[in-house]
Protein backbone atom coordinates (compact mmCIF):
# COMPACT_ATOMS: atom_id res chain seq x y z
CA UNK A 1 0.00 0.00 0.00
CA UNK A 2 1.23 2.94 -0.76
CA UNK A 3 0.88 6.28 1.09
CA UNK A 4 -0.62 9.62 -0.58
CA UNK A 5 2.25 12.20 -1.43
CA UNK A 6 1.77 15.96 -1.74
CA UNK A 7 2.15 17.44 -4.86
CA UNK A 8 5.21 19.58 -5.31
CA UNK A 9 4.45 23.33 -4.73
CA UNK A 10 5.56 25.53 -7.19
CA UNK A 11 7.23 28.06 -5.82
CA UNK A 12 5.49 31.82 -5.02
CA UNK A 13 5.40 34.23 -7.43
CA UNK A 14 7.09 37.26 -5.94
CA UNK A 15 9.17 36.83 -2.22
CA UNK A 16 8.84 39.98 -0.07
CA UNK A 17 12.15 41.82 0.08
CA UNK A 18 13.91 42.29 3.48
CA UNK A 19 13.92 46.06 3.92
CA UNK A 20 17.50 47.79 3.29
CA UNK A 21 19.46 48.06 6.55
CA UNK A 22 21.98 51.05 5.99
CA UNK A 23 25.80 49.86 6.24
CA UNK A 24 27.30 51.47 9.29
CA UNK A 25 30.60 51.93 8.87
CA UNK A 26 33.14 50.31 11.52
CA UNK A 27 36.93 50.61 11.84
CA UNK A 28 38.95 48.69 14.03
CA UNK A 29 37.27 48.23 17.34
CA UNK A 30 38.92 48.21 20.45
CA UNK A 31 38.03 46.97 24.12
CA UNK A 32 37.91 49.77 27.21
CA UNK A 33 37.84 49.00 30.77
CA UNK A 34 35.91 51.96 32.21
CA UNK A 35 34.35 52.92 35.49
CA UNK A 36 31.11 52.25 35.91
CA UNK A 37 30.35 55.81 37.08
CA UNK A 38 31.35 56.71 33.95
CA UNK A 39 28.82 54.81 31.56
CA UNK A 40 26.71 56.40 29.05
CA UNK A 41 23.62 54.78 27.48
CA UNK A 42 24.35 53.29 24.28
CA UNK A 43 27.90 52.05 25.01
CA UNK A 44 28.70 48.35 24.35
CA UNK A 45 30.01 46.04 26.65
CA UNK A 46 32.58 44.23 25.31
CA UNK A 47 32.53 41.29 27.49
CA UNK A 48 29.59 39.77 29.94
CA UNK A 49 28.62 41.38 33.26
CA UNK A 50 27.42 38.68 36.16
CA UNK A 51 26.86 39.80 39.41
CA UNK A 52 26.53 37.42 42.16
CA UNK A 53 26.15 37.64 45.91
CA UNK A 54 26.27 34.51 48.00
CA UNK A 55 25.66 32.45 45.23
CA UNK A 56 22.98 33.82 44.03
CA UNK A 57 22.87 35.73 40.27
CA UNK A 58 21.34 39.50 40.27
CA UNK A 59 22.72 41.14 37.48
CA UNK A 60 23.53 38.97 33.83
CA UNK A 61 24.19 41.39 30.94
CA UNK A 62 25.69 39.49 27.67
CA UNK A 63 28.64 41.04 25.60
CA UNK A 64 27.48 43.07 23.07
CA UNK A 65 24.59 44.48 25.06
CA UNK A 66 23.75 48.05 24.64
CA UNK A 67 23.88 49.85 27.71
CA UNK A 68 20.48 51.54 28.71
CA UNK A 69 20.05 54.22 31.32
CA UNK A 70 18.10 51.74 33.65
CA UNK A 71 21.17 48.58 32.92
CA UNK A 72 23.66 51.36 34.17
CA UNK A 73 21.79 52.08 37.09
CA UNK A 74 21.57 48.49 38.06
CA UNK A 75 25.14 48.29 37.64
CA UNK A 76 25.33 51.29 40.28
CA UNK A 77 22.83 49.53 43.03
CA UNK A 78 24.95 46.48 42.61
CA UNK A 79 28.20 48.25 43.42
CA UNK A 80 29.51 47.62 40.14
CA UNK A 81 33.31 49.15 39.58
CA UNK A 82 34.24 48.81 36.12
CA UNK A 83 32.73 46.76 32.73
CA UNK A 84 34.56 46.42 29.63
CA UNK A 85 33.37 48.39 26.48
CA UNK A 86 33.61 47.95 23.35
CA UNK A 87 34.11 51.23 20.83
CA UNK A 88 35.15 52.42 17.43
CA UNK A 89 39.24 52.39 17.93
CA UNK A 90 39.91 56.29 16.23
CA UNK A 91 43.50 56.05 16.89
CA UNK A 92 45.61 57.06 13.84
CA UNK A 93 47.51 53.81 12.24
CA UNK A 94 51.06 54.89 13.17
CA UNK A 95 49.93 55.49 16.82
CA UNK A 96 47.82 52.28 16.69
CA UNK A 97 51.18 50.33 15.40
CA UNK A 98 53.44 51.94 18.11
CA UNK A 99 50.94 50.92 20.86
CA UNK A 100 50.89 47.40 19.62
CA UNK A 101 55.23 46.76 19.01
CA UNK A 102 55.46 48.42 22.71
CA UNK A 103 52.87 45.25 23.96
CA UNK A 104 54.97 43.01 21.74
CA UNK A 105 58.78 44.50 23.33
CA UNK A 106 57.57 44.15 26.58
CA UNK A 107 55.91 40.42 26.31
CA UNK A 108 59.22 40.13 24.63
CA UNK A 109 61.39 41.51 28.07
CA UNK A 110 59.15 39.22 29.88
CA UNK A 111 59.84 35.87 28.28
CA UNK A 112 63.93 36.81 27.85
CA UNK A 113 64.94 34.14 30.76
CA UNK A 114 61.94 31.59 29.86
CA UNK A 115 61.86 28.21 28.61
CA UNK A 116 60.85 26.93 25.17
CA UNK A 117 58.71 24.41 26.49
CA UNK A 118 55.57 24.15 24.80
CA UNK A 119 53.15 25.49 27.66
CA UNK A 120 55.39 28.55 28.03
CA UNK A 121 55.33 28.87 23.92
CA UNK A 122 51.48 28.39 24.08
CA UNK A 123 51.39 31.10 26.76
CA UNK A 124 53.51 33.38 24.71
CA UNK A 125 51.16 33.46 21.42
CA UNK A 126 47.91 33.76 23.68
CA UNK A 127 49.52 36.89 24.95
CA UNK A 128 50.67 38.48 21.97
CA UNK A 129 47.47 37.65 20.23
CA UNK A 130 45.33 39.38 22.76
CA UNK A 131 48.14 42.12 22.95
CA UNK A 132 47.92 43.25 19.27
CA UNK A 133 43.66 43.68 19.99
Amino acid sequence: MELPTAAPQAPPEHTPEAPEVPEIPIGRLRERHIASVNLQPGMVLARPVQITARGVLYLNLGAGSMLTEDGISQLLAHHSECVCIVENDTRPVEEYEAEVAARLERLAHIFRGADDGAATQALRAALESYRRQ
